[in-house]
């Protein structure tokens, strides 16, 4: 019976320190699990941090202008479009921007409408959502994009919140 408590013993002190209680020599040295879950939980707080400004700082490839005409390629209007999204995705990787506004957004359309292009419809779709202001499936628009692109670094795991957006915003664009 001795030997089964003393088993029983190890087992629990290993599971105590497996799943991050405090030990007897972590008491004696004035911690506790509430130091121990404040420290994680700051340092959850500071890989948030570091997120947001990863995620909303300066990219480089940043444009004011579209940069494309009814003469333009499928490839050239979807790479403007791509870099459309990046002012409002969460990606491992971004490269070129162009600003989503309003005025962009019509002026894209009208290319689009006038094109023969094989995604046309696709392309008509999403630019018809961001018209209306509609950016709910943003992330999956960026990876549509990054998909026929042959993207294999830089897929979208969500979207910005406003006040991330609006940091890229000023970080990339010029007002």
């Amino acid at each position: 019976m001795a030997h089964l408590l003393a088993h029983s013993h190890y087992f629990f002190r290993i599971y105590l320190v497996h799943y991050g209680s405090t030990s007897i020599n972590d008491k004696k040295a004035g911690y506790s699990s509430l130091t121990t879950a404040a420290s994680v939980e700051k340092e959850k707080a500071e890989e948030i941090e570091e997120e947001i400004k990863e995620q909303a700082s300066f990219i480089g490839g940043v444009s004011e202008e579209l940069g494309i005409t009814a003469d333009s390629e499928e490839s050239e209007v979807m790479q403007i479009m791509h870099e459309m999204t990046h002012q409002k995705v969460r990606a491992q990787d971004k490269w070129g921007a162009v600003p989503l506004t309003n005025e962009n957004v019509k002026k894209v359309i009208a290319i689009v409408e006038a094109s023969s292009f094989e995604h046309k419809t696709d392309m008509l779709t999403i630019l018809k959502r961001w018209e209306n202001d509609n950016f709910s499936t943003v992330a999956e628009d960026h990876n549509f994009f990054w998909r026929l692109q042959g993207g294999n670094v830089g897929q979208a795991y969500g979207t910005l919140t406003i006040e991330e957006e609006q940091k890229f915003i000023e970080n990339n664009f010029a007002e």
